[in-house]
């Protein structure tokens, strides 16, 4: 995860490999998106 220097507690970003590159990610994503969780690529 990233999160900005100045702002430790702010808003965190998490960077993951994108589905299309990388199998796994791709089932792990449509979970995510099955159970009502939005994960922008």
């Amino acid at each position: 995860m990233v999160v900005a220097k100045e702002e430790q507690n702010g808003t965190e970003v998490l960077l993951e490999p994108a589905p299309n590159h990388f199998e796994p990610t791709k089932v792990y994503s449509e979970a995510l998106f099955d159970a009502g969780i939005l994960v922008e690529i």
